[in-house]
């Protein structure tokens, strides 16, 4: 079934380069985003390119996973981290980090942790919901270090987690990218910075390198245009 529609795709790219309209990008686009891209980062973007691009229709999934891209006939994927070995043509557009931060207010009443120690006599509120502990990891001394300590606040989103620790409700980890509006306005601060792990890198990957159709072309050109110049690919700015 797979071979028949990339067969069927091919003819349809074939008649329409025959009719002159191989200019324009058109036909289905399958991509997969990370969790909260869509809100914090793509949206604005994905907007902009269906206006240019009228005649493409988008299909977004969001989950924080490699795909088989192959398998689950994906034309375009936003992934986090380092990337595994294959085929696929990958385009750096930045990097993100796991930082932890939390209120203005919460900070001034509390005090800032200094170390990944100071963490244990704090309120921490986790991402994920009825967890009673959490596992953070840093680096210390050129090392690994895994601090486990318990919760005051479990929330059940990533979202649910910044809007409470915003409000004062204590310290939060995640990835930088939802973060950076709430930095830059400063509703959270940024805590424990030299003690983060290595940033990781943030990648546009798509199958067929050169044969690639208009539309994946198209669609990749803008983005990785785009995600380059978002500032939540620059979390050292912040």
């Amino acid at each position: 079934m797979a071979d028949c529609s990339r067969i069927l795709k091919g003819v349809e790219e074939a008649e329409a380069s025959a009719k002159g309209l191989h200019v324009e990008a058109q036909g289905n686009l399958k991509v997969l985003l990370p969790l909260l891209f869509s809100r914090y980062v793509m949206t604005s973007m994905l907007a902009n390119y269906m206006s240019m691009y009228p005649q493409v229709r988008v299909f977004a999934q969001y989950h924080d996973r490699f795909p088989n891209m192959n398998d689950e006939g994906l034309d375009v994927a936003v992934l986090i981290g380092n990337l595994p070995n294959s085929s696929l043509i990958a385009r750096p557009v930045g990097h993100v980090r796991s930082i932890v931060c939390g209120s203005p207010g919460y900070l001034a009443t509390q005090g800032e942790p200094q170390t990944p120690e100071d963490l244990k006599h704090h309120r921490l509120v986790a991402t994920q919901a009825y967890r009673d502990k959490v596992q953070w990891d840093f680096h210390q001394e050129g090392e690994l270090n895994p601090i486990k300590a318990r919760t005051r606040l479990s929330c059940a989103t990533v979202q649910a987690t910044i809007d409470a620790t915003a409000h004062g409700a204590g310290l939060m980890r995640c990835l930088s990218y939802p973060l950076y509006d709430y930095l830059n306005r400063g509703q959270l601060r940024r805590v424990l910075q030299p003690y983060e792990l290595p940033a990781l890198p943030v990648h546009v990957v798509y199958r067929e390198g050169r044969k690639a159709s208009m539309r994946v072309r198209s669609f990749v050109d803008f983005i990785v245009e785009g995600l380059r110049e978002h500032p939540a690919m620059r979390p050292d700015d912040l």
